[in-house]
């Protein structure tokens, strides 16, 4: 299996909230689509924060990476 790390765009947010969604619903935590939607696009836009990585293996999104440099999507 080949795993690629690809930096997460604008464009990848709608399958990232969804990913994220499904992992916050394992432990039933409140999850904003719209806020962290918000969130995310502000994080980035602005790489000062941090970055976010998409896993990918043969063309398909395993899942994602977030380095932050003091910033919380859980917290806003």
């Amino acid at each position: 299996m080949n795993i690629e790390f690809a930096l997460a765009t604008k464009a990848d947010i709608p399958e990232i909230l969804t990913m994220m969604e499904e992992f916050y619903a394992i432990d039933k935590y409140p999850f904003s689509k719209k806020q962290t939607g918000e969130n995310m696009l502000s994080f980035l836009l602005n790489p000062e924060l941090g970055r976010l990585w998409l896993i990918v293996s043969e063309g398909s999104i395993l899942g994602y990476l977030v380095f932050t440099f003091g910033y919380s999507f859980e917290h806003g």
